[in-house]
């Protein structure tokens, strides 16, 4: 099944919302997946205030088993009232409002499998909790335009992204990153491959900026500070780098790749 969701308040919208396969786009007005009660005051046709987080719920959570999910969100990109599980799928995220994220979570958020790219420009970035594959959190000097590339390599891998609205936050988790290998993150520059969506393929990245050379060594690595760090029980990280491994034909990450699941902490590079 295939959805665009072109225009909307929220794309989609429920107590609890599986996604499974299909190729779905959602550009939103507010969140992009929310998934809460009717309480919630932006929820279910509700109008003109924030989402009610102090009515995290257990119940209501976001499940993403497999399919492609691209969702550009002037609210949230993902936002549950309670918990995120991922355990397969390819999901670029992001978020162009001030106040609000790529993800944003009241109970945890469970990374199993699939690839996962979150951008934000905002402080309440947040990022998975317990993820079972490497994962990376990284927090620019300053907010990136539009349209700019970033670049993630290392040992003959190369991850390329065009940033879909302006960014200061991304997080980034894939099969294909590896432990104890050392990734330059770069940004700006050229490619000369196909890049009309978020993730790029078919080409070479150019004349980029370093960011930072970053090891993997935890299951989730950052690099950089967010600022109001914790809240709602959710995970607020900084940055890191890491780089995976990217074809001619494209990203080679397989749904429902699992990693030995770990849960660890975030460790900030300070060299």
């Amino acid at each position: 099944m295939d959805d665009h969701i072109v225009t909307s308040y929220e794309g989609l919208e429920g107590s609890k919302v599986d996604i499974s396969g299909g190729e779905i786009t959602i550009v939103s007005s507010d969140d992009g997946v929310n998934a809460a009660g009717g309480a919630d005051s932006s929820g279910f046709g509700g109008r003109g205030g924030e989402n009610a987080h102090f009515l995290s719920d257990s119940g209501y959570g976001i499940t993403i088993s497999g399919g492609s999910l691209n969702v550009t969100s002037s609210g949230d990109g993902l936002d549950a009232n309670g918990s995120i599980t991922m355990t397969g799928g390819t999901v670029p995220v992001s978020s162009t409002g001030s106040g609000d994220g790529a993800l944003d979570y009241d109970g945890t958020f469970s990374l199993e499998g699939g690839i996962l790219l979150a951008a934000c420009a905002s402080n309440m970035a947040q990022a998975p909790t317990s993820p079972a594959q490497y994962t990376v959190s990284v927090r620019f000097d300053s907010t990136l335009p539009a349209g700019t590339y970033v670049q993630f390599a290392g040992e003959d891998q190369e991850f390329v992204f065009r940033l879909p609205s302006p960014t200061n936050h991304v997080v980034f988790s894939s099969p294909e990153l590896n432990s104890e290998t050392t990734y330059a993150i770069s940004y700006g520059g050229a490619y000369s491959g196909e890049s009309t969506g978020v993730l790029c393929s078919g080409g070479a990245y150019s004349g980029g900026t370093l960011l930072t050379e970053l090891t993997i060594s935890d299951y989730l690595t950052t690099y950089g500070q967010v600022g109001m760090g914790g809240s709602k029980g959710g995970s607020m990280i900084g940055d890191s780098g890491r780089r995976g491994r990217f074809g001619r034909n494209g990203w080679t990450g397989q749904d429902g790749m699992i990693g030995k699941h770990g849960g660890q902490t975030g460790r900030e590079d300070t060299s």
